[in-house]
């Protein structure tokens, strides 16, 4: 995977292409409508990263959405426009129908300056942590 193979939309709404595969991190205020998502992966469920909106937008009938499981209840708005949505703990290792990620909690507040309360969860990405995203399909 190169850089050319990451497309930035605009503020946490990213696509990464490996092979034939489309992964979109947190879409929001998508300007296109691909339709093409292979996988979703929802990092928390702030409006401006879990969007309904634009989730309905890169999805097709195949995409899987993958959400921290304390979203679970909260993911079910996504149900109708997904195949499938797979729920995370924070601290994991998964792979999934060919994708390897693993899930790093990461405290908001001290990431935008603020006294953490050691819940918040990004699940998958969130600067300034490493990701390290093993695509083999």
């Amino acid at each position: 995977m190169t850089t050319s193979d990451i497309e930035v939309f605009g503020q946490n709404s990213i696509r990464i292409t490996a092979g034939d595969k489309k992964i979109y991190i947190d879409p929001f205020e998508m300007k296109v409508e691909p339709k093409d998502a292979d996988f979703i992966l929802i990092t928390h469920d702030h409006y401006d990263h879990f969007s309904t909106e634009d989730i309905e937008k890169v999805a097709c009938n195949d995409t899987v959405m993958v959400v921290p499981e304390k979203m679970k209840i909260k993911a079910q708005a996504a149900a109708n426009l997904v195949r499938e949505i797979v729920t995370v703990e924070q601290r994991s290792y998964r792979e999934l129908y060919g994708l390897e990620f693993d899930t790093i909690p990461v405290h908001y507040g001290s990431i935008v300056g603020k006294p953490s309360d050691g819940e918040a969860f990004a699940g998958l990405v969130e600067p300034p942590v490493k990701v390290e995203l093993k695509i083999q399909f």
